[in-house]
């Protein structure tokens, strides 16, 4: 795939039709807009485009709307939103988890509660009551999953399958890193354990959004997104087209004392956009 490095985000408005736009590390760091978002968001709907906010966010579709209204993006700059929070939501609405079993111990923070209203499995404060784990990731900012050791080993002994309700493995929170749900995921796989990933890269969240505007073709979307893991490496099982923001958490690895190049990132995630922007008000 041939990859073009854009001198500003606008060049791609006029080729697309859909918008799939990443919310973290793209239009902000968890407490501040970053440069040029909202002017983004405004630019493509007043040129008469779809705008979804895709994002790994483990929360149901209104609780994400009102965080992003918090940060200053009201509802009138883009036309929809899609978490894999929601999409965890309705797979145990809809029965598809039930074979997990009846009873699980939920991992996360407090804000990513909601996930857990109305269905029918029952939370049990121990592994030893569980059938499976919920994660939604890490109270506050945690560096790395070390501190989910012992629970980890533990659940892995009981043989827990765990449903990770954010595949994003980092988060940027205030220009600090951290981990999200999908490290403690990571780890627990390391260990031998059983994951179920709902959100990107994985197909049921790209068949959501296309499922919004069926009258419109898939290659009429593009995603903006900067996680080659689940941004890019999503829109290219999709097979749609990317923009990859290199200002994200990958900044590190371009930039940093163990620095590498941009070809070499996309092949150790093997996923390839289609277009490198800077962000999204930058010159590359």
């Amino acid at each position: 795939m041939m990859v073009r490095f854009l001198e500003n985000i606008t060049t791609v408005f006029q080729s697309y039709e859909v918008f799939l736009v990443d919310a973290w590390g793209v239009l902000h760091d968890g407490k501040s807009l970053y440069p040029g978002a909202g002017e983004m968001l405004e630019q493509l709907m007043d040129a008469g485009k779809k705008v979804i906010i895709l994002s790994n966010a483990a929360r149901r579709i209104p609780a994400f709307k009102a965080e992003l209204a918090g940060l200053g993006i009201s509802n009138t700059l883009y036309t929809d939103a899609v978490t894999s929070g929601e999409l965890t939501w309705q797979a145990f609405n809809d029965g598809v988890l039930a074979e997990l079993g009846a009873h699980y111990f939920y991992q996360g923070p407090q804000r990513s509660r909601g996930i857990l209203d109305g269905i029918d499995q029952e939370e049990v404060s121990g592994l030893e009551e569980a059938q499976f784990i919920i994660n939604t990731g890490a109270e506050g900012n945690q560096p790395d999953a070390s501190a989910f050791a012992a629970m980890l080993s533990e659940a892995r002994w009981r043989a827990l399958p765990m449903v990770c309700a954010n595949p994003d493995r980092v988060a940027i929170r205030g220009g600090v890193p951290g981990i999200s749900a999908g490290a403690i995921a990571l780890a627990y796989e390391q260990l031998g354990g059983k994951v179920i990933y709902l959100g990107k890269p994985h197909a049921p969240i790209y068949r959501y959004c296309f499922d919004l505007f069926p009258e419109i073709d898939p290659s009429a979307y593009v995603m903006l997104g900067d996680g080659l893991a689940t941004d890019i490496k999503g829109a290219n099982k999709a097979r749609i087209d990317s923009v990859f923001l290199t200002s994200g958490i990958h900044q590190p690895d371009l930039n940093g004392d163990q620095a590498i190049t941009l070809s070499a990132l996309f092949v150790k995630y093997q996923a390839w956009p289609n277009y490198v922007v800077q962000n999204l008000s930058g010159i590359l």
